[in-house]
């Protein structure tokens, strides 16, 4: 089988541990917002990356464009492309309606002020406790990685016999966020109402509102669970709760605070690891 030639967004997404910080920068815009750079020039990246007009030119050439219209062009080639694929491949389309179909049921369901409400709750907790298990576990540890990475003292705990002895020594000062598709599950309710007992406040992404952990939470948002939305395909569980976590974490780093020390995180790891 033939090798498939990289895009422009594969070199750079495969050379960046390589680049210089300068290169990074403008690598991560284009990857991030690769639309977004189609309408810009050269003078429009530069002023937003904080990087020469003179480097980008040296980038661009360096991934093999002449120029940056020509970078551009090939972008918006391999953009395009990208895109009739999609819409060619009728697996594409049918994985693609049901991630649609789950994250606008949990985006009808989202309340503006419960979300604020949680974000809220999060600032004001001493500690942060998140308890996930089975495949909600990835996505406990995902959301205590980033909340330590504001500087928040956040836990994930994944395993139900810690949940128990965490559960005994929780109290009202700290928060108890509790991540389940089901929201049925034995040993992690058994665990948030032993937490409850100590007084602590609890809030519970669930993929169903009528389900015991959704009762017994302070504060329930629905992830709408996949199964329900089409359980005839292999679809990963927790997208629509990491939909959820992202919403959560995009307010917490509206604060300056938890922005700084997140960008300080990022380019830690980057010039440490990367150097």
């Amino acid at each position: 089988m033939a090798e498939r030639e990289l895009t422009i967004l594969g070199k750079m997404e495969a050379e960046l541990p390589h680049y210089s910080r300068q290169e990074r920068k403008i690598a991560m815009q284009v990857i991030q917002n690769p639309n977004a750079i189609e309408k810009m020039n050269i003078k429009d990246l530069a002023k937003i990356t904080g990087v020469g007009s003179a480097t980008i030119t040296r980038f661009v050439r360096k991934i093999g464009c002449a120029d940056f219209a020509s970078f551009k062009l090939q972008l918006a080639i391999e953009e395009n492309a990208k895109n009739q694929v999609a819409h060619q491949s009728p697996t594409l389309n049918n994985v693609s309606e049901v991630y649609v179909d789950v994250l606008q049921s949990t985006w009808n369901e989202l309340d503006p002020e419960e979300i604020e409400k949680v974000v809220d709750l999060i600032k004001r907790a001493r500690r942060i406790y998140i308890y996930g298990l089975g495949s909600s576990g990835y996505s406990a540890l995902e959301m205590g990685q980033r909340l330590t990475r504001m500087g928040l003292a956040a836990f994930a705990t994944v395993d139900s016999h810690m949940m128990f002895i965490n559960a005994e020594v929780i109290n009202e000062t700290d928060l108890l966020l509790v991540l389940s598709s089901s929201g049925e599950t034995d040993e992690l309710n058994e665990a948030v109402a032993l937490a409850k007992q100590q007084g602590v406040t609890t809030v519970a992404i669930v993929g169903d509102q009528e389900s015991q952990l959704a009762k017994m939470a302070t504060v329930s948002i629905q992830a709408k669970n996949s199964s329900v939305v089409n359980n005839q395909r292999f679809v990963n569980s927790q997208f629509s709760a990491m939909f959820v976590l992202d919403i959560l974490t995009t307010e917490l780093l509206k604060d300056d605070r938890y922005n700084q020390r997140m960008n300080k995180t990022i380019q830690l790891v980057l010039t440490r690891k990367y150097k």
